[in-house]
């Protein structure tokens, strides 16, 4: 007796919604119908068909294996892979267990009376090997689109070139001054109507700036060695990280107090440097 148990195999190789199985399936099901079967089930994969291990075929075959189907329907031969090699693994394991595949814009089955079909098997190796030169093709589209937009400047690749520090600084005129007043990142920000990240980039620029020159009135390393700063106040800066008075920006004299090593001496000589450079008065 025929066996009339079916299954539906439908692949596309995007994993989005801008594919759909559903085209395949509808078409599958509707020559189901016309050929007396019974489709008891239905996969559906979205995978490259490039890959050779795919989950949801292999649940394909081994379903069929223990379930005891009799044919297996796909669209076309591409829908089993795009390369020769899994094409021919795939219908030779399927063969090997007597499950027929139909592929349906062949139409020709793997299996006649039982016995595999010599005029299918050789179809399918023809067709095969046109998926596979498809693939390699679509690739190398692909691949010639994305360096064309290289080349006309478009695309991931395309890189705004990154600005020096003076050209940042430059453009961010507000913003430097508002540091230079004193004030914090995050009070900058507010005041000069941009995002905290672009007030930290404008801020690390000028410290990069100012520690390549030694006219720089706010490196403490400069004022220490024009003896404008005490030892004592040089070296409390110097275990906070401070390089530069422009990064104490926000800092108020009770804070100095009470971090480690701060004093009421220390407060008052860095309010008398800020006083004294027009920096600011904390």
């Amino acid at each position: 007796m025929e066996n009339k148990k079916a299954i539906i195999y439908a692949r596309v190789s995007s994993t989005g919604d801008r594919q759909s199985t559903e085209r395949q399936v509808i078409e599958l099901k509707a020559f189901g119908d016309r050929a007396g079967l019974d489709v008891v089930k239905v996969f559906e994969e979205k995978m490259s068909g490039a890959k050779a291990n795919r989950p949801i075929l292999t649940n394909c075959i081994e379903f069929c294996k223990s379930n005891g189907i009799g044919t297996l329907l796909v669209s076309e031969i591409s829908r089993l892979g795009r390369s020769l090699k899994i094409i021919v693994d795939t219908l030779d394991e399927l063969t090997r267990t007597e499950v027929n595949v139909h592929i349906l814009d062949l139409g020709i089955d793997t299996l006649k009376d039982g016995k595999p079909n010599p005029f299918g098997s050789l179809l399918i190796s023809v067709m095969g090997a046109c998926a596979e030169i498809e693939r390699r093709a679509i690739h190398e589209r692909l691949e010639s689109g994305k360096a064309a937009k290289r080349l006309r400047g478009e695309g991931k690749k395309a890189v705004k070139p990154k600005l020096s520090d003076a050209d940042l600084i430059s453009r961010h005129p507000d913003i430097e001054r508002t540091l230079r007043n004193g004030n914090s990142v995050a009070t900058a920000a507010a005041v000069c109507g941009c995002s905290p990240t672009t007030v930290q980039k404008v801020k690390s620029a000028m410290l990069r700036r100012d520690a390549k020159t030694e006219k720089s009135y706010t490196s403490v390393a400069v004022l220490y060695k024009k003896g404008q700063m005490s030892r004592a106040t040089y070296t409390f800066l110097s275990r906070q990280g401070i390089r530069d008075l422009i990064a104490i920006g926000g800092w108020n004299r009770e804070q100095i107090m009470r971090m480690r090593g701060g004093s009421e001496r220390i407060a008052e000589e860095i309010k008398e440097l800020f006083q004294k450079n027009g920096i600011m008065n904390i």
